[in-house]
């Protein structure tokens, strides 16, 4: 995966939800413009937190990215110790920080690892996700970064052998 597109694809969905970029168009659509109305609802993202789960390529791309336009209040959940970030050491950590969003970027890619140990990648790739999706606090957005692989009954099976990059980008309300 190349982390750099995949970044910027994510920046742009977190730019979407903190600029209101849908209620935008429906204003645009019902030929109702009302700037200040619309502006007392975004959020400027160098005020957001937001929480990065994993320390990898991805997860380091993100950040950069993050730093270069102003969002200082960044969170890692990595088992990496060396990290030039704020650090949170558990999941359980998560609310405590209340992110505005959150970043996965934690999966079992390797595919011929997943189809040797299945239960790695069922642990990693669901109940990682699951834990991470509990951890989230009302009204963040958590985005996820996924790839092709299917976990089904505890058995990895590939449609094909290149990885493709899906996301998911789920909002946990009251």
């Amino acid at each position: 995966i190349n982390a750099k597109p995949v970044a910027e694809f994510i920046m742009s969905q977190i730019l979407y939800f903190a600029k209101r970029l849908n209620d935008c168009n429906q204003f645009k659509l019902n030929k109702r413009w009302n700037q200040w109305e619309l502006a007392r609802k975004t959020i400027q993202l160098s005020d957001s937190t937001l929480g990065i789960i994993g320390y990898g390529s991805m997860g380091k791309k993100h950040a950069q990215i993050l730093k270069s336009m102003g969002i200082n209040n960044l969170y890692f959940y990595s088992k990496q110790k060396k990290i030039p970030y704020k650090r949170i050491k558990s999941l359980n950590e998560v609310k405590n920080i209340d992110p505005d969003y959150i970043i996965n970027c934690i999966a079992l890619t390797d595919v011929d690892l997943c189809e040797k140990n299945n239960n790695l990648a069922y642990e990693v790739n669901v109940v990682g996700v699951k834990n991470i999706i509990s951890a989230c606090p009302n009204n963040c957005k958590l985005i996820h970064i996924s790839t092709d692989m299917c976990l089904m009954e505890r058995k990895v099976s590939m449609a094909r052998r290149t990885v493709q990059t899906q996301f998911v980008i789920m909002e946990k309300q009251n």
